[in-house]
């Protein structure tokens, strides 16, 4: 579990730098979206950064769940494009990142979760 959440911690912040640097504006503003207050920007998707690596971390340690972490998290970044808050590149691009700090993490620590 430690591990998931070293990978949460890495993932959140190449995605919340890469907002910084980047500043993509979101596809259309969101008044009253508590969100916009701490996050005006699009790219890539935090939610879905963090549901990447929920769905790699749930995989590996629920190997029969496996199912239900990869449906929830494909479920909720898709829910991001729905909500207009995000285009479908950001939440594609911020499951990558989850997927693959998670992937990372869990080469480099050599498989022992």
């Amino acid at each position: 579990m430690l591990l998931w959440i070293i990978s949460m911690a890495v993932g959140g912040s190449l995605t919340t730098s890469s907002k910084f640097i980047l500043r993509r504006q979101r596809p259309q503003e969101q008044h009253g979206f508590y969100s916009v207050k701490y996050d005006r920007h699009s790219f890539p998707s935090g939610h879905a950064t963090r549901m990447g690596a929920v769905a790699t971390w749930g995989a590996i340690l629920f190997p029969g769940y496996a199912w239900v972490f990869i449906g929830v998290s494909l479920w909720t970044a898709w829910s991001r494009v729905a909500l207009s808050v995000h285009y479908l590149l950001d939440v594609v691009i911020g499951l990558t990142i989850g997927v693959a700090t998670s992937l990372l993490i869990f080469a480099v620590t050599g498989g022992r979760v």
